[in-house]
């Protein structure tokens, strides 16, 4: 794999504008032949310089070359993929098997990239060196009451957890850090367990019950930590493994005996480390006592989980975890684990017991990768009554180990694998979205443009949810190290980790006021509460404070008087209004009361009206089938006469019984109305009545 030599105008000079800094900048890309001087933009300059904050400092970290990181080609080792001309610039290098190189050729793209960086740190930098200037400041400033976020960023197989977590020999930012706490602390510590952290930020006191509690919690954990080296390296094979591991060795551990000292948990290779001397100043802080208290949690496939937490044999999976905001709008982790350590050998044996719970596993690039991203955060609690604490503050230190970013078709992920990398690749997509939002929000040229500030979209990832309350200020310090490899397998990659360090390096972390909208119930109480004290002192003539005028001019004076005067008009004038509103509000009600009066007597007529026609109805119906039943008689005693008449030799006789049943007819069709008159209180029976007289 051979490389071509840029020329002057295939060369991309990336550059993140720092107030103050591009000075520095652009003195020094004169140092670097072929290259021209990069141009001044005076108004990004103002723009940055406008915008008060803390800006998000940005180092870089060469990882040393490795066998097998130049592939197949032999020539490819004598090429440089990355120049690192000061400490300050990089240029990165196009092999010609990458695809920067490819459409470097075709005319989309340069041939060579330069990035600026707050510091770049050779491949033989030390973890004390980078120690010492990316993470001691953070130390003291987190002692003092600040919140401080540092995560490592980069490719796949670039060194990002040993920068984070080293190893005993070459320990990394995270144990280093751990040992400078408690150099400078440890002979202050608070004794007792009965103040504990709870949510984001707050602080609260327990019962005896939750200490007992917090106390086994802190000896199982130290117990899990005392794990064999052997097993946690097993778990590079899979993370099905890895849990496997871990619920075998809980099972075996869980018939300890729970009276076990803490001093009987130590752990040997934690015990041999290599330790930290450094310390920070105490001298303004002598009265006041310190609580240490440590958390361990993960996002893996955007599920998070608590590496702290005992997972039963019966069980494979630990319980997913949820986010929640606070009563100021911070996000925090529901049901976490907090840990109270007294020790900086404690808290790495805690970091211990909870990498025995990451996903780890093996593909082309790396046969340790980490498939999930891991913040382990320090809680420092600061008292100042030891006795009975009353008012106390807290100060957070997390330090995050993203996972790589990575490409299929070179780690020939497969699977779950894929799906892992997939979540990785969205996770860290959804970060450089939110950084390129805020810097837009931040320079107010993009922003006017746009219509407005931009939605930084923090709700789209786990990860960047839990990361908002540092990048929305609120007193933090948050700082990047970039890991890059020099291999030029990876080199596609590594430049889009680096032009995602451009970007951030351009955002400065500025404190947001959150404030949430007052609900509509909440805000008629207010007024209701004003306007009804109002009222109150109107009516029992409430005496309003005076204000001394012996000292004031005739000017003033006279002024004074007469916002006195205004005060007391418009005072009368809120209390005739209101009795006002009083007599109106009386004289709508019976309006309101008459109308509904008469409204019902309308209702009860118009039913009565209903009644009457009902009736009317039930009435023509009866004696409509009464004149049916006396024409069906007629008929029926017609025919019976015509039948009798021939066969009956008496014929005067007939004749006497045919009146006699034409009168009883008759007297029948008379009667009937009578009887029907004495029913017409109740018109819905009267068809009974007829009914009988059918029968």
């Amino acid at each position: 794999m051979a490389f071509a030599r840029p020329s002057a105008s295939d060369v991309s000079y990336l550059q993140a504008r720092v107030s103050g800094y591009t000075g520095r900048a652009r003195a020094s890309s004169a140092l670097l032949p072929g290259l021209a001087p990069a141009r001044r933009d005076l108004t990004a300059e103002l723009e940055q310089q406008a915008t008060a904050g803390t800006a998000l400092r940005v180092f870089l970290r060469v990882r040393p070359q490795l066998d097998g990181d130049c592939g197949d080609d032999t020539d490819a080792v004598t090429s440089r993929v990355l120049e690192i001309p000061n400490n300050v610039h990089l240029v990165m290098n196009a092999p010609k098997d990458s695809a920067t190189y490819k459409n470097g050729m075709n005319g989309n793209g340069k041939l060579a990239h330069r990035y600026t960086f707050t510091h770049i740190f050779r491949p033989e930098t030390s973890q004390q060196q980078l120690f010492n200037q990316t993470t001691l400041n953070h130390i003291t400033e987190f002692i003092n009451g600040h919140s401080c976020l540092l995560f490592t960023y980069g490719a796949t197989n670039s060194g990002k957890t040993y920068t984070a977590q080293g190893s005993p020999e070459q320990p990394g930012l995270l144990p280093r850090a751990l040992d400078v706490i408690f150099n400078s602390v440890g002979d202050q510590l608070y004794a007792r367990l009965d103040i504990q952290p709870r949510g984001f930020g707050e602080v609260c006191r327990v019962s005896a019950r939750d200490e007992q509690a917090a106390q086994r919690l802190k000896r199982d954990t130290l117990r899990l930590g005392c794990q064999p080296e052997s097993a946690e390296l097993g778990a590079s094979h899979g993370s099905e493994d890895s849990l496997a591991a871990s619920s075998l060795y809980r099972s075996q551990e869980s018939l300890a005996g729970s009276m076990e000292s803490l001093s009987d948990l130590k752990c040997p290779e934690i015990e041999a480390r290599c330790r930290e001397p450094a310390s920070v100043s105490m001298e303004n802080q002598r009265e006041t006592r310190f609580s240490v208290w440590v958390s361990f949690v993960e996002i893996y496939n955007e599920y998070v989980y608590d590496l702290l937490e005992k997972i039963p044999s019966s069980q494979k999976r630990r319980t997913v975890l949820h986010l929640g905001l606070d009563k100021k709008g911070n996000t925090f982790v529901k049901g976490l684990r907090h840990v109270q350590v007294r020790t900086a050998d404690e808290a790495c044996q805690v970091l211990r017991a909870g990498r025995q719970n990451l996903h780890f596993a093996s593909n082309r690039l790396n046969h340790n990768s980490s498939r999930s991203h891991c913040v382990f955060t320090v809680k420092l609690i600061r008292m100042l009554d030891t006795d009975n604490p009353s008012v106390a503050r807290i100060s957070m230190l997390s330090v995050c180990d993203l996972a790589g970013s990575e490409r299929v078709e070179k780690t020939l992920a497969l699977g779950q694998r894929m799906k892992e990398a997939g979540n990785i690749n969205t996770s860290l997509m959804v970060l450089g979205r939110c950084m390129k939002a805020m810097r837009q929000n931040q320079t107010k040229t993009a922003a006017a443009a746009a219509g407005g500030p931009a939605l930084v979209p923090y709700r789209d990832s786990k990860l960047t949810r839990l990361f908002q309350s540092y990048f929305c200020g609120q007193a933090a310090r948050v700082t990047m190290i970039v890991n890059v490899s020099p291999s030029p397998v990876v080199f596609d990659e590594t430049i889009q980790v680096l032009k995602f360090s451009a970007l951030a390096k351009q955002v400065s972390i500025q404190p947001v006021e959150k404030r949430r909208a007052p609900s509509r119930f909440s805000t008629m109480v207010r007024r209701s509460v004003q306007v009804a004290a109002a009222a109150v002192g109107a009516a029992i003539g409430r005496p309003r404070p005076l204000l001394d005028v012996t000292a004031l001019d005739e000017t003033q004076g006279d002024e004074h008087q007469n916002l006195l005067d205004l005060v007391e008009k418009l005072r009368h004038e809120l209390v005739e209004t209101k009795r006002e509103n009083a007599g109106l509000e009386a004289r709508i009600r019976q309006e309101l009361c008459e109308e509904f009066a008469q409204h019902m007597v309308q209702i009860e007529k118009d039913w009565q009206d209903r009644m009457q026609e009902t009736e009317r109805y039930m009435e023509s119906r009866a004696e409509l089938q009464m004149n049916e039943v006396a024409k069906s008689l007629r008929a029926k005693y017609s025919r019976k006469r015509r039948r009798t008449s021939a066969s009956d030799d008496d014929g005067g006789d007939a004749d006497e019984a045919d009146d006699d049943e034409a009168d009883e007819l008759a007297e029948a069709q008379e009667r009937a109305p009578d009887v029907f008159s004495q029913r017409r209180s109740v018109p819905y029976r009267g068809q009974q009545w007829l009914h009988g007289i059918r029968m």
